[in-house]
C-alpha cells in the first residue's frame, strides 16, 4: 500500500525526540511482560473483537506540535473504555501542555513520551470540558484548576516487537514516538514514509484490520480518516529501529471514584 504517500505537513510534528528523558522513561514504568500478564489475569474482557475503532476520535492537531498530547489523550480514551465500557473525552490540551511543563520545553516545540508518561501515571489528566484545546498555542492552565483525577499504568519503553504485538492483540493501546528521518523512511518501507526533515512524531497503535495493525494519528486527513495500517513486518521494523520509543498503556491504575467497572459489551 502507498496510501500515506501524500504530502505531509510542514509544521512541527511534535515528538521532541531531542529532549526525550531516557532515564525518566525507564524509571517510571513497570516491566512490560509483567504488565501484560497482569492485564491478561485481571482483565479478561480485553477482547479485540469487542473494541470498536470508532471510539478513537480523528482530531487534527492543527498548527501545533501537540501530536504526543493527542496520542496520550487516546491512551486515556481507550483505557477508560476497556475498564468501564464507557467513553469519555479527555483533554488533549492538558496532555500536551502538562507534558511540556514536565519536559521544561518552552514554546510550541512538541513534548516527550517521558513527560507524557509522567502526566499519565503520576500527575493525572482531566476531561476535555475542563481544559479545551485552543486554536493557537496557549499553555496557560485554566482557572479554576481542572480536576486531574484520571491516571493510567504503563510499561517501560520496549523495542521488542513480540511484546508490542502481544499488547495490541490483547486490545491494549501503544503510544509511539517515531524518529522522523530519511533513515527511518528507508528502514521501514511498508506503509511508512518520512520526508527526512528530522524531529519526530507520536501516534497511537491499537487493534488490527485482518493481519495489519492500525495506526491513528493527529494529522486529520493524513490518510483520509486519520489512520493507516502497518503489516506485521513493518511494525516489527518500526519497533526495532533504534530511534523509536513504544510504551504500552493499561487501565489498571485508573482512578474513577464515581464509577464502577462495567461489563464489556458483547
Amino acid at each position: 500500500m502507498d496510501r500515506i504517500s501524500k504530502e505531509l505537513p510542514t509544521y512541527n510534528m511534535g515528538y521532541a525526540i531531542e529532549s526525550e528523558n531516557r532515564p525518566l522513561l525507564e524509571e517510571q514504568g513497570i516491566d512490560p511482560q509483567f504488565l501484560l500478564s497482569r492485564a491478561a489475569e485481571n482483565f479478561p474482557q480485553f477482547n479485540v473483537q469487542n473494541n470498536p475503532r470508532e471510539i478513537i476520535p480523528q482530531i487534527n492537531q492543527e498548527q501545533q506540535g501537540s501530536c504526543q498530547g493527542h496520542s496520550l489523550m487516546r491512551m486515556f480514551i481507550i483505557c477508560y473504555y476497556l475498564m468501564t465500557g464507557r467513553i469519555l473525552s479527555f483533554s488533549r490540551a492538558a496532555a500536551y501542555y502538562l507534558s511540556q511543563r514536565k519536559d521544561g520545553i518552552k514554546g510550541d516545540r512538541g513534548s516527550t513520551l517521558s513527560g507524557g508518561q509522567w502526566v499519565a501515571t503520576q500527575h493525572g489528566l482531566c476531561l476535555e470540558s475542563e481544559w479545551k484545546y485552543p486554536s493557537e498555542y496557549d499553555p496557560r492552565e485554566p482557572n479554576p484548576k481542572p480536576n486531574y483525577s484520571f491516571k493510567l499504568v504503563s510499561a517501560k519503553p520496549t523495542n521488542d516487537p513480540r511484546l508490542i504485538r502481544e499488547a495490541l492483540d490483547m486490545g491494549l493501546p501503544v503510544q509511539d514516538g517515531i524518529k522522523w528521518t530519511s533513515e527511518v523512511s528507508q528502514s521501514i518501507v511498508t506503509n511508512y514514509s518520512g520526508r527526512g526533515g528530522g524531529g519526530g512524531h507520536s501516534t497511537t497503535l491499537w487493534l488490527k484490520n485482518g493481519e495489519n495493525y492500525i495506526r491513528d494519528n493527529s494529522w486529520g486527513n493524513w490518510d483520509g480518516d486519520g489512520c493507516n495500517e502497518n503489516t506485521p513486518r513493518a511494525l516489527d521494523q518500526q519497533v526495532e529501529f533504534g530511534g523509536n520509543t513504544h510504551i504500552i498503556y493499561a487501565p489498571e491504575g485508573m482512578i474513577y471514584p464515581e464509577l464502577a467497572p462495567a461489563k464489556m459489551p458483547t
